[in-house]
């Protein structure tokens, strides 16, 4: 059985908005981790279709690894806003 643990939260889009923590992101460099609220990680998203063109006809190329914040959140933002996403993968020699 599936349960909603967002006590306080508000529906914006479909989304649950929460100040609690959503994920925590790996970062570049020496290992740490960074802790993202439910707000921090979505409240890009509705932005990304006027900042950055993503609409149903774009496509979405996400290089980055998706344990990366670059990575997950351009590929969400992506999803958010319709886009094909291409998702490359790391090739080993």
């Amino acid at each position: 059985m599936l349960t909603n643990h967002f006590h306080n939260s508000a529906n914006v889009d479909g989304f649950a908005q929460d100040d609690r923590l959503a994920t925590v992101v790996l970062t570049c460099g020496r290992p740490k981790g960074v802790m993202l609220t439910n707000d921090n990680f979505l409240g890009i998203l509705p932005s990304a279709r006027d900042l950055w063109g993503m609409n149903e006809h774009a496509i979405n190329l996400v290089a980055m690894p998706l344990f990366h914040i670059g990575g997950s959140g351009w590929a969400t933002a992506g999803q958010y806003n319709g886009c094909k996403s291409i998702i490359l993968r790391e090739t080993v020699d």
